[in-house]
């Protein structure tokens, strides 16, 4: 979003391609679908522009993305009524307020518990106290955005993760490329985990501050990305898990907890967050295991679960999201660029490598 004033004097803003970060002289840019926004909402200009994340809450490519909700009068009621009544109880003051006091906010923890304002409320009260204790309620300058673009979660400036390359060794996944529609993928080898050498190279509470990393780093900067790159505001991905090579003896008691704790984690803390998962590859074992993750999710998220088998039945599923060429060719697609260390796609340059600090 590039910054001017009208003759008149009153701020607008155009967007226009995003550049890279990673060099003040780089060329490479991500193209947007919109090739220019004229609002009288637009930011104030200053020499150190906004995040990703603001620039994804830009009022326009949220009016996009809320004029294909199709929400109901009750809804937008709900809606509305949470965020007073969030403000009411100061639960919108300071960094809650930087982040989550706007509607696509509103929409996920509303839409989280079936519109109901006091589990709503409730619901978003547990999680700035989660916030507060995973360090992401203290905000300091994003590292991208540079200068005064306040609004960074502390975590995700200051995390580092040494061993990164040994964890990703025993647990194969990365985010790599988008959907048709333009949302990130996530994808994983779950069937290829290796957790004895995975639990060797890190400690419980490592993975687990990795783990939050990587879904805050999501919401602060892959899904911005997206949006921008798609000219409207997108706060969900697509996940696929490959079940090949499942082995029920690996998943022992300490794995189930640990399952059972970052599928909390994620349904607590993370809601609406998820547009499909596919389970591919899954063996008749698999049963067993789901039948233990499946109670730590609510009924919103288990309905956007597939569970498919072989690559007859998950093919066509897959390729309906993803297109043939982003697709990995471990999967029947025609991409070979997927190595699970690397991430591509328009947020590839400006997420942190926690492993670099």
């Amino acid at each position: 979003i590039a910054h001017r004033r009208t003759s008149s004097g009153s701020p607008s803003c155009v967007l226009t391609a995003l550049p890279s970060p990673a060099s003040s002289s780089s060329s490479e840019v991500l193209p947007l679908t919109v090739a220019s926004v004229e609002t009288a909402e637009a930011y104030p200009a200053s020499e150190s522009p906004p995040s990703l994340r603001a620039r994804s809450l830009h009022p326009a490519l949220v009016a996009a993305w809320d004029a294909e909700q199709e929400f109901t009068s009750s809804q937008r009621e709900a809606m509305a009524s949470l965020r007073s009544e969030l403000r009411r109880r100061g639960l919108l003051d300071g960094s809650n307020g930087t982040l989550f006091d706007n509607a696509p906010a509103m929409y996920r923890f509303a839409c989280a518990r079936g519109y109901d304002v006091a589990r709503a409320v409730e619901m978003f009260e547990a999680h700035a106290k989660w916030r507060r204790d995973w360090d992401l309620a203290d905000l300091v300058p994003d590292p991208v955005a540079g200068g005064s673009a306040c609004d960074c979660p502390r975590l995700l400036a200051t995390f580092s993760l040494p061993q990164k390359a040994a964890i990703k060794a025993a647990w194969p996944f990365v985010y790599h490329k988008t959907t048709r529609a333009g949302l990130p993928v996530y994808y994983e080898r779950t069937g290829s985990i290796h957790f004895q050498s995975l639990r060797a190279a890190t400690s419980v509470d490592d993975l687990l501050r990795a783990i939050v990393f990587d879904s805050e780093a999501t919401q602060h900067w892959r899904l911005p990305a997206c949006s921008l790159a798609a000219g409207k505001y997108m706060g969900k991905s697509v996940t696929v898990l490959d079940m090949g090579g499942l082995q029920l003896s690996a998943f022992d008691a300490d794995c189930r907890k640990q399952v059972a704790t970052v599928a909390a984690i994620s349904s607590d803390n993370f809601p609406e967050s998820l547009h499909k998962m596919f389970i591919v590859n899954a063996p008749k074992i698999f049963r067993v295991v789901w039948a233990v993750v499946r109670t730590f999710l609510d009924k919103r998220t288990r309905d956007k679960i597939a569970i498919l088998g072989g690559r007859d039945e998950y093919l066509p599923s897959l390729l309906e999201e993803i297109d043939a060429q982003n697709l990995p060719t471990f999967l029947g697609g025609e991409d070979d660029s997927i190595d699970f260390i690397n991430e591509h796609g328009p947020w590839a340059a400006f997420v942190p490598d926690p492993a670099a600090r």
